[in-house]
C-alpha cells in the first residue's frame, strides 16, 4: 500500500501544477489574508475606444473564465485535500467517507482525489 499511496501522492501532485497552470491562463491571482485568491480574466482590456462587438466578446471570455476558475479551484481543494490526508499520513487516505471501506483501486487511479467507494459516488 505504501508503494500505491507515493504513487497518488505522485498524481496529485503533477495534476496539482497542470491545474494551476491552466488557472493561470484563465485567472489572475491575488492576495487575501496570505491565501492565493483567483479572479476571471476578463480578456484585452487595452483600448478604450471599444466597439460594442468588442465588449461583448471581452463578456463573453469573461463568462467562459469564471466557469473555468471556479471549476478548477474546486479541483485544487480536492487534491490539497487528498494531498494533506497523505502528509497527514491519516488513514483516511482511500477510505470512504460515507461507509468508512476503502475507496476500489480502479476508482483511486482515475480520480485519486476520490473520497468516496462507487456505490456512494454522488453523496
Amino acid at each position: 500500500m505504501e508503494k500505491d499511496i507515493l504513487e497518488y501522492e505522485k498524481m496529485l501532485t503533477e495534476e496539482r501544477g497542470a491545474v494551476l497552470r491552466e488557472l493561470k491562463e484563465a485567472g489572475a491571482a491575488t492576495q487575501s489574508d496570505n491565501q492565493a485568491q483567483w479572479e476571471p480574466k476578463v480578456g484585452d482590456v487595452d483600448s478604450i475606444r471599444s466597439d460594442a462587438s468588442d465588449i461583448a466578446e471581452r463578456l463573453e471570455t469573461y463568462g467562459e473564465n469564471a466557469a473555468l476558475v471556479r471549476r478548477l479551484k474546486k479541483r485544487i481543494a480536492e487534491i490539497d485535500a487528498a494531498l494533506e490526508k497523505i502528509k497527514n499520513n491519516e488513514n483516511s487516505f482511500g477510505v470512504c467517507r460515507v461507509c468508512g471501506k476503502k475507496i476500489e483501486t480502479e476508482r483511486l487511479r482515475a480520480n485519486p482525489a476520490a473520497e468516496t467507494c462507487k456505490t456512494h459516488i454522488n453523496q
